[in-house]
């Protein structure tokens, strides 16, 4: 901007509107981009939460009060409670349901029992908008909010949970559909109306191929032909719904065909594939007075429940602030220099003839100042943006990295620890070499240091297994405890005594064999809550009995109850799991990764981390990802490591200022040149003017003369003419006086010769 340009009020004013215009519009612009960063952030933790919970948990669950006391319930609640405690901006985790009228409810939530937000389970969800029941029926995250409820303000994340065992695959697609609905109007714009009707109605037909089948309608929405569901040819589908909560597509599809002739519709309708309601989008197109119809499922499976993650408007609103604050500042800045240069230029402008030094470099000064104003500003907005870049960049190798992590605990968690379990329901005489055996693929896994059977030996039954053991060729087999000392003693004084009896692999093992996991407290307390459960429960984290180093795990128990009596506990099969083996497979130095035990409204408990302890990872981008398994909530942190680093250093904010900084000296430059240039310009007019001065009056001076001497030479003329008169008058007096002398000749002949 060049300030010196601004010479009246009507400029400024025009200038102040182009500054606020923009200003407007870029905070516009800042906070529609940060908004939808941040739905996109909220969707990415809500998906995380989501990957988290497991799906067989909440197949157990029905929305009454009689899951109050479901281990399931109780289990899900405690770990959502848990998260929510230490995700910032988290004001509430909950599960909805839907009914069979479309009306949804509460599973469960995370807020307390005495809380007066608290839902029970079944409470119906008053609340309903077009976008909850949309995440039910097209099978689709959103983001829905700001809105208001009982609960507050709030914007929520909502994501399907599917129930993946009614999945489909390898469904036919959208354009699938379209193309056999095209197919189906060639037919009948070649066969006529009765050929393409016999055709359609055929299941065996052109048009009805596995998922996809087409079908139509006339104008009315009487069916005309379906190949699948012949019963609902001759009826009148107008004022049906698609299922008994869901919508009236009938009128929908009436509606696109005869104003636009063709068009999609999305439902919900039962899938013949697997007998499940599924989302169904339909594409429609018609011709005369046929409608021509055929749909594609997305056959994701049956929606189970919907995950929401409710933020308070209040700080998403903050976020939305903040993000635009910078842009209001600057136009706020950029609005009083101008004012202030406006002002400043009015002033100079009385002193035009006063030697005010300082205001000679007034044009560089505000040029300087308001260069370093943008500067500062497009640093921030290059630093931002590639602080953002790199963020979304690293969260999908954060996600590579952690997702090993979960599926190794859930897998240990729904298939290994699982299956050691059915392995002992037949009895709990199985030999060692049938363990080995069989865990010959469990071992593998190398975060399980061991795998353990562990029995419940009542107290009156302690000698004889002692001496079946002993039998079995664990010499010198006995059940111990430690001492106060740490000191291995025979265990005594409980009724029932469990005791590592069979581990896999036995080397490196064997000194655990016969300690009894209930002579420790800490022990204890988690085989009766598993016992309780009836759930995949872990210990607090813990030193095992086998480590040698500083290595902290976890003894996560399984229990295992008689297959011919549900109620006669057998035992428990074991997996101890070591926690910095469980990272350091999947952790480089592009990712640098730390697992903690998260607790409710308390610091995480750090577990492993895959750097040394005292060289934590630099500041930088980094991404949590939490997991449910055997009772507890586990997070683990990925942060940006030196190689990723390395490879995306910093350097946008450096370089828009470095960018900044030589722009604003170069036009300062400019300037400072041009109004130099300018200055001397007035200093040689000055100086011109001022001998053009010097010689006007000299010359002035010069004219008063020649005047002067134009009035004396005037004068002289006056007087040489006066004398010429005088001399005339003269001659012609002498003149008569000689005429009338003329008798004196004599006399007139001297005289004129004299003359």
């Amino acid at each position: 901007m060049i300030f010196h340009s601004i010479k009246s009020h009507r400029l400024t004013l025009a200038l102040l509107l182009v500054i606020f215009t923009a200003g407007a519009l870029f905070t516009w612009w800042m906070i529609d981009r940060t908004e939808r960063k941040m739905r996109d952030d909220l969707l990415q933790q809500s998906r995380l939460v989501e990957k988290a919970l497991n799906v067989d948990r909440i197949k157990k669950l029905n929305g009454t009060d009689a899951d109050l006391e479901k281990p399931e319930y109780l289990r899900i609640k405690e770990q959502l409670t848990t998260l929510c405690s230490v995700i910032p901006q988290c004001r509430f985790l909950y599960l909805l349901g839907r009914k069979a009228d479309g009306s949804m409810f509460f599973f469960l939530d995370s807020e307390s029992v005495d809380s007066k937000d608290y839902s029970p389970p079944g409470q119906v969800y008053a609340d309903d908008s077009e976008g909850y029941s949309s995440v039910f029926a097209r099978y689709t995250e959103r983001v829905e909010g700001p809105t208001t409820n009982r609960r507050g303000t709030l914007v929520s994340g909502l994501i399907p949970i599917y129930d993946k065992q009614t999945a489909m695959f390898d469904l036919a697609t959208p354009a699938d559909a379209q193309a056999m609905v095209r197919k189906a109007v060639d037919y009948y714009q070649k066969n006529g109306l009765e050929s393409i009707l016999r055709e359609i109605n055929n299941p065996q037909g052109d048009f009805c191929k596995g998922d996809i089948y087409a079908f139509a309608y006339d104008r009315g929405m009487t069916m005309l032909a379906h190949p699948v569901r012949p019963e609902l040819v001759g009826q009148n589908l107008l004022d049906t719904k698609d299922w008994d909560g869901g919508k009236y597509f009938h009128r929908e599809i009436q509606k696109i065909a005869l104003s636009k002739g063709s068009g999609w519709v999305d439902y919900e309708y039962n899938n013949p594939a697997n007998n499940y309601r599924d989302t169904k989008t339909t594409y429609i197109e018609r011709v005369d007075d046929l409608i021509i119809c055929a749909g594609a499922y997305k056959g994701a499976g049956s929606t189970l429940a919907v995950l929401g993650m409710d933020i308070d408007a209040r700080d998403w609103n903050w976020m939305l602030v903040r993000a635009a604050l910078p842009t209001i500042l600057l136009t706020l800045v950029l609005a009083a220099m101008l004012l202030i240069g406006s002002a400043l230029f009015a002033w100079r402008a009385r002193f035009v003839h006063a030697q005010l030094r300082w205001l000679r470099h007034l044009e560089t000064g505000l040029m300087v100042a308001v260069g370093l104003v943008l500067t500062l500003f497009a640093t921030w907005m290059a630093h931002t943006f590639e602080s953002r870049y790199y963020s979304e960049t690293f969260e999908k190798l954060a996600a590579s990295r952690t997702e090993p992590i979960a599926t190794t605990l859930r897998t240990l968690r729904g298939t290994e620890l699982e299956g050691l379990a059915h392995f002992y329901e037949k009895g709990d005489n199985i030999a060692s070499d049938e363990l080995r055996q069989f865990t010959t693929y469990l071992t593998k896994n190398p975060s399980v240091f061991v795998w353990e059977w562990i029995p419940a030996v009542p107290s009156a039954n302690r000698a004889r297994f002692e001496a079946m053991a002993r039998a079995a060729g664990l010499t010198g087999f006995e059940i111990w405890e430690k001492d106060a000392q740490g000191k291995r003693v025979p265990a005594a004084g409980r009724e029932v005594y469990y005791p590592v009896f069979q581990a896999a692999p036995l080397v490196g093992n064997e000194r655990a064999l016969g300690y009894d996991l209930g002579s420790d407290p800490l022990r204890r307390a988690t085989l009766e809550e598993a016992v309780r459960s009836n759930l995949p429960t872990a210990t607090d984290p813990i030193t095992l009995v086998q480590e040698t180093g500083s290595q902290k795990g976890m003894l996560i128990y399984r229990t295992v109850f008689g297959d011919d009596n549900p109620k006669r506990l057998l035992g428990f099969t074991l997996a101890a799991l070591r926690m910095g083996t469980l990272i350091s497979g999947t952790s480089d130095n592009m990712a640098l990764l730390g697992l903690s035990l998260v607790r409710k409204n308390a610091a995480p408990d750090p577990l492993a981390t895959s750097w040394i302890s005292d060289s934590p990872p630099a500041k930088g981008p980094s991404m949590m990802r939490p997991i449910f398994a055997f009772g507890k909530v586990f997070a683990v942190t990925a942060h940006a490591g030196p190689e990723f680093m390395k490879m995306h250093p910093m350097r946008a904010g450096w370089q828009a200022f470095l960018v900044g900084l030589v722009l604003t000296a170069a036009f300062a430059f400019v300037i400072r040149l041009t109004l130099h240039q300018r200055d001397e310009l007035e200093r040689l007019v000055a100086e011109r003017t001022a001998e053009l001065q010097i010689t006007a009056a000299q010359l002035n001076e010069l004219n008063v003369s020649l005047v002067e001497l134009t009035v004396r030479s005037n004068r002289m003329a006056t007087l040489a003419n006066s004398a010429s008169a005088a001399k005339s008058e003269f001659l012609s007096n002498m003149s008569h006086e000689i005429r009338r002398a003329s008798c004196w000749p004599r006399i007139t002949l001297p005289i004129s010769r004299w003359l």
